[in-house]
């Protein structure tokens, strides 16, 4: 989904962008994805699931908070997120 650029990520998202960046965004077909410091400070931050629809693009109603190492999965996407020695599967 190659629309999804930073400025669509924040706007969708509803963060403000005065504060907030987006760190990384990525896409394929009609889902895109979204890691945002919502408020600059990397104190919160969040993963946005986006998906393409008959009334164009949206947020999936998935939005999930990273701010401790983890991971989850939609039907559409797997997260994993944190710090770990090089060449360890998590």
């Amino acid at each position: 989904m190659s629309d999804l650029d930073h400025g669509v990520a924040v706007d969708l998202g509803g963060w403000d962008r005065r504060y907030s960046v987006v760190l990384a965004t990525a896409g394929r077909d009609s889902v895109a994805a979204a890691w945002v410091d919502t408020n600059g400070g990397g104190a919160d931050i969040d993963i946005d699931q986006y998906e393409r629809g008959a009334a164009g693009l949206r947020v999936a109603g998935v939005s999930f908070d990273c701010g401790a190492p983890g991971a989850f999965s939609t039907g559409f996407m797997g997260v994993a997120w944190g710090q770990s020695d090089p060449r360890t599967i998590c």
